[in-house]
């Protein structure tokens, strides 16, 4: 199949303000009609005006809105094809909403501080009574170990849907689940306030491209723990008797002091055994790129 677009006879450009339109003539000729009825060659010549001119030649910005095709014989068309600007800026409509809620979480460390929740138990002195008479006084008790909590924590979510001109990215579908690598945001939109490195996770990222209108959609989603980042951070337990170890509170500070990374973040030295581990799972990328402002 041969596509020519003819570019002066039967063309003309529009311009008004920023927008433009070119109409161009173009002939198909030599059209595979084996095995086709006329509906299914028309749209076949329409698909390969499409796939051979996505747009203006030399003018990416001018996309193919437009074709209308006439046969001229039975296996030859021609017609023509309308160039047009964006209507719209790079990003037509954009919507931020911006939600604070509560969550809950299972937790053996106080959220935010890392703080191991320990308590023991002493019970009231008691004397018993032994054989032939001796007594002796005990006073029962159960070693400090940690307890597991449920608390009810606020989180933050942020979803931002817009329209946008071009072709939409395919690298940020992988970028799900993970954090922001810098503050963010550092400017606009003001109402959403910002949050350190690490603090902003990634859940959701959606796009629908519209094929022959050259425009997409997309939907990105980032939640937030307010006042803690996404590491999790875990206890070591003695094997032979069951309990955790205790951890000193030296150790918890020099632990959360330490910046987010992915991997281990504390201990980051080898020959250090505190007793206590802080992980961070997930990997980092610019939050600007994937949600289009800083």
């Amino acid at each position: 199949m041969n596509i020519t677009l003819v570019t002066l006879p039967d063309s003309q450009i529009k311009q008004q303000g920023l927008y433009t339109e070119i109409t161009a003539g173009v002939v198909i000729e030599n059209i595979d009609t084996t095995g086709s009825n006329d509906t299914e060659t028309l749209v076949r010549a329409r698909d390969a005006v499409y796939a051979s001119y996505p747009f203006f030649p030399g003018h990416p910005e001018l996309r193919l809105f437009n074709i209308l095709l006439k046969g001229f014989n039975t296996n030859s068309m021609t017609g023509v094809m309308v160039f047009q600007s964006s209507q719209f800026d790079v990003v037509s409509a954009a919507f931020v909403r911006f939600t604070g809620y509560s969550q809950t979480q299972e937790t053996n460390l106080v959220p935010g501080l890392r703080i191991p929740i320990k308590v023991g138990w002493v019970g009231e002195p008691k004397t018993i009574t032994l054989e032939g008479g001796n007594q002796i006084g005990i006073r029962p008790e159960v070693a400090p170990d940690l307890v597991t909590m449920r608390f009810s924590l606020p989180a933050l979510c942020v979803s931002i849907s817009g329209l946008m001109y071009g072709s939409p990215p395919t690298q940020f579908q992988e970028g799900v689940a993970y954090l922001n690598n810098a503050a963010w945001p550092s400017s606009v939109p003001t109402i959403i306030k910002s949050k350190p490195k690490a603090y902003w996770k990634i859940d959701k990222y959606e796009t629908a491209f519209s094929k022959y209108r050259g425009y997409y959609t997309y939907e990105a989603v980032a939640t937030s723990r307010v006042f803690a980042d996404w590491s999790e951070t875990g206890v070591l337990v003695n094997r032979q008797s069951g309990r955790y170890v205790k951890v000193s509170q030296a150790n918890i500070d020099a632990m959360n002091a330490k910046e987010y990374k992915h991997g281990i973040i504390y201990p980051d030295t080898e020959g250090i055994d505190p007793g206590i581990v802080r992980v961070g799972g997930n990997p980092l990328i610019d939050f600007p790129s994937v949600f289009g402002f800083n």
